[in-house]
C-alpha cells in the first residue's frame, strides 16, 4: 500500500470514528480514544514522509505541476493525456523552451517523409522521365523518390531536430516529453509536440514508425519496398 493510499484510509477511519461518537452523543470510550490518537499520529508521520519525498519541479510554475502529475499518471496507465495538455505544451514552447533545448537533440536530424508524399505521384515521375503516365515503372518511382529525399537532406528542407526531455512531477515517476523542432529564421523555433512517453526509446520508436527518416541511423535502411508503400499512401 502506498503512503497516499494509507493516508486516505486513515482519514476515512478517523472521520468514521468521530461521526460514530457524535451520533452516539457520548464521549469516546478509552479504547477508541487510544485508537484515534494512534491514527492521528500515523497520519502526521505519513504526511511528513510524503512531503519529504515529494519535490516540485523547480522549472515548472505551481499551477502546471498538477497537470504534469495527471499527464504522467495517464502515460503509465496507457490512457489518453488530459484534455488540457496543450497548456503544458504552450509553457514548454515559450518559457520552458530552455528545458527542452538543454536536453540536447535526441535525434539530431530527421526527415518527415510524410511531408514530401505530395510529390510522390506518377504524374511527377512521368514528367521527370519524359514519358507518359502509363509508362511509369516502379524503378522510375524508386529512383525519383530517392532523389527527392537526397535533395531534401542536402537542402535541409523538411528537416527537423528531435528533442526528448525528461520531466518529473511532484512524485517519483518521470516521463519524457517529445517534440520536433524546426528553425524558422526570424520567427524562432517551430515546435511540433508528440506527447509524453514512458521512455526515450518509446518516443524514438514512435518517430521512426511515423514515416520519419532518421539520419545516420536508418537512412541506408530505407528499402525500395518502403518507398513504393509511400507511393501507395499518397
Amino acid at each position: 500500500m502506498s503512503p497516499k493510499e494509507e493516508i486516505y484510509i486513515i482519514k476515512e477511519t478517523i472521520k468514521s470514528i468521530k461521526e460514530q461518537s457524535k451520533n452516539a452523543e457520548s464521549s469516546l470510550i478509552q479504547s477508541e480514544s487510544d485508537r484515534l490518537a494512534r491514527l492521528e499520529a500515523r497520519l502526521i508521520e505519513l504526511t511528513d514522509l510524503l512531503n519529504s519525498s515529494t519535490t516540485k519541479p523547480e522549472y515548472l510554475p505551481d499551477e502546471l505541476v498538477e497537470l504534469l502529475d495527471d499527464a504522467i499518471e495517464c502515460v503509465y496507465a496507457d490512457q489518453e493525456l488530459p484534455s488540457n495538455i496543450d497548456e503544458l505544451y504552450e509553457w514548454f514552447e515559450d518559457e520552458g523552451i530552455d528545458h527542452m533545448v538543454a536536453a540536447e537533440a535526441t535525434l539530431p536530424f530527421a526527415l518527415s517523409l510524410g511531408e514530401i508524399l505530395q510529390s510522390f505521384a506518377d504524374l511527377e515521375v512521368a514528367d521527370d522521365n519524359d514519358v507518359s503516365v502509363n509508362q511509369v515503372t516502379d524503378q522510375m518511382r524508386i529512383t525519383y523518390a530517392r532523389r527527392l529525399i537526397q535533395e531534401a537532406m542536402d537542402s535541409f528542407y523538411y528537416i527537423r531536430s528531435v528533442y526528448c526531455a525528461e520531466v518529473k512531477g511532484s512524485g517519483d515517476k518521470v516521463a519524457f516529453l517529445g517534440c520536433t523542432a524546426e528553425e524558422q529564421g526570424q520567427h524562432g523555433i517551430g515546435i511540433s509536440w508528440w506527447g509524453l512517453y514512458k521512455s526515450k526509446n518509446d518516443f524514438i520508436n514512435d518517430v521512426k514508425n511515423s514515416n520519419w527518416l532518421v539520419f545516420d541511423t536508418d537512412i541506408d535502411s530505407l528499402t525500395d519496398q518502403k518507398i513504393l508503400e509511400l507511393y501507395n499512401q499518397n
